[in-house]
């Protein structure tokens, strides 16, 4: 799609989003008025945010900040006050799930564990505990501190096992690495364990989608989850793909992808 036909597409979208959701909805997240408190809470989930990264993803939007030792400790009291200002607030809610992201969370498990220890004595967990690891970062002690933490839930951001799409998103190991950190985990007696693959890649293949989905299956996975490239504008990946020629796949190619990925989840369970 040439320049002037990708700013009509925009103007486009944001008019169909306008008349969506209304005028007065906001895109970006701002503080609440001050002395703002939530109401009294019976039930609720928790996500819990770890922003670094030994490696920044070129196409992620999430807040982020590469890995430092000397930013655990200040991240993990600002954590700890943020649960007590919650528990004061809204009492010992019941904890359904938890979910904890990021960034690359299990680069700070100690930091986790102690913030999880102070859930359990503020609120009334009773639900599973997720959390998000990359390929590069799995190891034996990984899985021993995640298990120490009653962590029971894994989700492995794989995003492809072919070494050209791993290098387009940034990503700098070989896929030998994605499925030696899949196979340990499978092996770790965890209750589920999730693997993220990206579709919509420049250059990705139909075929391409359904080969990472099979071998991440065949290697032990008992869930899959499928997102296409982000390219927000504020993302690195985002201004790169707007300074140069490589584009992802035009909206045919992105459905095509998504269909195959339907039908091939049809044939596996139905």
């Amino acid at each position: 799609m040439n320049r002037p036909g990708q700013r009509i597409t925009r103007l486009l979208m944001r008019a169909v989003r306008r008349y969506l959701v209304g005028p007065g909805q906001r895109w970006s997240f701002e503080p609440p008025p001050q002395n703002w408190k939530p109401p009294p809470v019976e039930r609720t989930s928790l996500y819990l945010h770890v922003p670094f990264c030994r490696s920044c993803c070129p196409y992620c939007p999430y807040t982020k900040v590469p890995y430092e030792e000397r930013l655990i400790d200040p991240y993990t009291q600002a954590a700890l006050a943020e649960v007590n200002w919650w528990a004061d607030t809204i009492g010992p809610a019941e904890i359904t799930s938890i979910y904890i992201g990021g960034g690359t969370p299990t680069l700070a498990l100690g930091s986790i564990a102690n913030v999880l220890s102070l859930v359990r004595d503020r609120f009334r967990l009773a639900g599973d505990i997720c959390i998000e690891t990359n390929p590069a970062d799995v190891d034996d002690v990984t899985i021993r501190q995640m298990h120490d933490a009653d962590i029971t839930l894994i989700s492995l951001g794989v995003q492809s096992f072919r070494p050209e799409n791993l290098a387009i998103i940034g990503r700098n190991y070989k896929p030998a690495v994605a499925e030696y950190a899949l196979a340990l985990l499978v092996e770790s007696d965890f209750a589920s364990v999730n693997v993220d693959i990206m579709f919509a890649l420049p250059d990705q293949t139909t075929g391409d989608v359904i080969a990472d989905l099979v071998h991440a299956a065949k290697l032990g996975a008992n869930q899959l989850t499928t997102y296409p490239l982000f390219t927000f504008p504020y993302t690195s990946i985002g201004k790169y793909l707007h300074l140069t020629s490589v584009r992802m796949p035009d909206l045919r190619v992105r459905r095509a992808h998504y269909r195959a990925i339907s039908e091939w989840c049809m044939e596996q369970w139905f």
